[in-house]
């Protein structure tokens, strides 16, 4: 269990084992850890912020060499990025109601 939010009133307790929310739910919380490293990297360093966070810099690097040079991406993220508006568009004809297991 995953608790998103300051205070306990806005508190989200999140279950990830579902299977069809775990891959995604696990993929935003890279992109916050990475966004996170982005942002006081130059205040504290790579390495002294992912020792204390528990992510490899190595991760990291990949990920900020990737946003320099889109090119470099695997064929995967090229693709995803390629299908995400017709994605957008059939989650958007049915009402927003479907989920990743039906998207996809």
């Amino acid at each position: 269990m995953f608790e998103l939010g300051g205070d306990e009133e806005r508190a989200v307790t999140v279950n990830p084992s579902y299977a069809g929310m775990r891959q995604p739910f696990l993929r935003l919380i890279f992109q916050v850890l990475k966004a996170f490293v982005h942002q006081y990297r130059n205040t504290f360093g790579i390495e002294p912020i992912c020792k204390v966070l528990r992510i490899a810099p190595s991760g990291y690097r990949r990920h900020a060499a990737n946003l320099r040079d889109p090119s470099r991406r695997c064929a995967r993220a090229k693709q995803d990025e390629i299908l995400q508006p017709e994605i957008k568009r059939v989650w958007q004809a049915n009402m927003q109601v479907y989920g990743v297991p039906k998207v996809w």
